[in-house]
């Protein structure tokens, strides 16, 4: 899977129109919490959060109920394509920790041993998966419902996961903490020079990668395992970044506020002029339309 599958596109994107977009909210049926959406196209869109229920969009401006197979809030939604779609979210002591796949039309928990919350998932394919979450949790599978843990490098808990491609991969997590993996089963840490809380990783290559934490944090890699701090010219903390091609990025996080740059490392604020007080993650269904998951059942979508 390529940076651009991530976040919504089949190949890396082109230059969208320039300039600011123009945003509005989408009520889903719900007063939950929003921490992730993802889509395998721009009709076929999923979000969750602090409900058990797996919302759906067609694109339409409207969002439904598409499944509910857990009591569980959901942290993490990601898929390789529209009938490979998976979940993650909260530990529960009873059953092991969510994970949730969609395949063949048909939404089903698979049961587990790890032991802690999951909070995101990065699938190449069906039959390769990565995990993470808190307790150093990093796992994977080939497809069997069978999840082997690895060896993250790290005792600190993981937020957020990322891979240009199969033996390129990233976590992200508390105090700073980055770990790398050639997909060999072994993570190995590099020197973030930060001690914030490390919440989200993205990248339009191998070579460019952003991580983004609390109280503006960001930071840029080559791919060389060296990392440099961008100033974000901001306090509120940073959670998720997407790619809008012609090395246009765009940050979300906890303000109504977003973050964009060339990708020269200035960042310039978009005030959205929504109602919301956080944007956790951002998805590009075009360079031209973007969504992010807010707070109070409400999506936030951009147009230009």
């Amino acid at each position: 899977m390529c940076a651009g599958c991530r976040l919504g596109f089949d190949t890396a994107p082109d230059a969208g129109t320039t300039g600011a977009f123009t945003w509005h909210v989408e009520q889903a049926p719900t007063t939950a919490r929003f921490y992730d959406l993802w889509g395998s196209g721009p009709n076929d869109i999923y979000a969750v959060g602090t409900s058990p229920f797996i919302f759906h969009s067609a694109g339409d401006g409207t969002w439904t109920e598409d499944a509910s197979v857990t009591d569980q809030s959901l942290l993490g939604v990601r898929g390789s394509g529209p009938d490979d779609v998976w979940v993650v979210g909260n530990f529960d002591a009873t059953g092991g920790n969510t994970i949730v796949h969609k395949q063949a039309g048909t939404w089903s928990a698979q049961i587990n041993t790890l032991p802690r919350t999951l909070n995101a998932v990065w699938p190449f394919a069906p039959n390769n998966v990565y995990i993470v979450g808190y307790g150093a949790t990093i796992a994977h599978s080939t497809g069997t419902g069978t999840w082997t843990p690895e060896d993250a490098g790290t005792t600190e808990n993981l937020l957020d996961v990322w891979a240009s491609a199969p033996d390129d991969l990233y976590a992200v997590g508390w105090n700073g903490t980055i770990v790398h993996s050639t997909g060999d089963g072994t993570w190995t840490p590099q020197n973030s020079g930060s001690t914030a809380q490390l919440v989200g990783i993205f990248g339009t290559s191998a070579t460019d990668i952003y991580v983004l934490g609390h109280n503006g944090t960001i930071l840029h890699s080559t791919g060389d395992g060296t990392w440099q701090a961008q100033s974000s010219g901001v306090t509120f903390h940073l959670y998720g970044g997407v790619v809008l091609g012609g090395g246009e990025l765009l940050l979300g996080g906890a303000s109504n506020v977003l973050l964009r740059s060339s990708g020269n490392g200035a960042w310039e604020p978009e005030d959205t002029g929504q109602s919301i007080t956080s944007v956790d993650i951002l998805w590009a269904a075009s360079p031209d339309r973007v969504y992010g998951p807010a707070s109070d059942g409400l999506i936030l979508v951009g147009n230009r």
